[in-house]
């Protein structure tokens, strides 16, 4: 019984939260580059974020990094292709950045 009210009293000295950290930067990388160094795909809960990539200890969140410009440009060969026959088939990749997290 002692022990027990022992570990409550310590529990309830406990901050209720966790600390934060400062948040540290790093420069974001290209999901290929994350591919190439054996990093792999997994799914989130979407908001923002396409998915998430990881190596087992080290995680990344990527996120579409498209401009309205890129779009519009894949949009017209796009439908030149479907509707006018085009052959053009050359289009601006879709720019996916990853950034760390910690």
């Amino acid at each position: 019984m002692r022990g027990a009210l022992l570990l409550w009293a310590l529990l309830g000295a406990a901050p209720a939260t966790a600390q934060a950290v400062a948040p540290q930067s790093s420069d974001f990388v290209y999901v290929t580059e994350l591919l190439e160094r054996g990093f792999e795909p997994f799914g989130t809960g979407g908001g923002q974020t396409l998915f998430g990539m990881t190596d087992g200890s080290i995680i990344y969140m990527c996120f579409s990094a498209d401009t309205e410009a890129l779009a519009d440009q894949r949009r017209d060969v796009l439908l030149g292709a479907i509707g006018e026959g085009s052959e053009d088939r050359a289009l601006p990749n879709l720019p996916v950045a990853c950034i760390l997290t910690q």
